[in-house]
C-alpha cells in the first residue's frame, strides 16, 4: 500500500511539470497567434483600402 501512495505520488508530479511546460508554451503560442492575427487583418485592411481606392 505504501508503494502505490509512492507511485500515484510520482504519477501526479510528473504530469503537472509537463502541464505547466506545455501552458506555457501554449501561451507564447497563443500570444505569437494573436500577434500574427492582428498583422494579417491589418494588412487585409490595408490592401483592402489600396483595392477601393484604385478601383473607384
Amino acid at each position: 500500500m505504501k508503494n502505490q501512495v509512492l507511485t500515484d505520488k510520482e504519477e501526479t508530479e510528473l504530469p503537472t511539470d509537463l502541464q505547466n511546460d506545455d501552458e506555457k508554451v501554449w501561451s507564447d503560442k497563443k500570444w505569437k497567434n494573436i500577434y500574427l492575427g492582428v498583422f494579417l487583418s491589418l494588412v487585409f485592411m490595408l490592401c483592402l483600402l489600396a483595392w477601393i481606392t484604385i478601383t473607384y
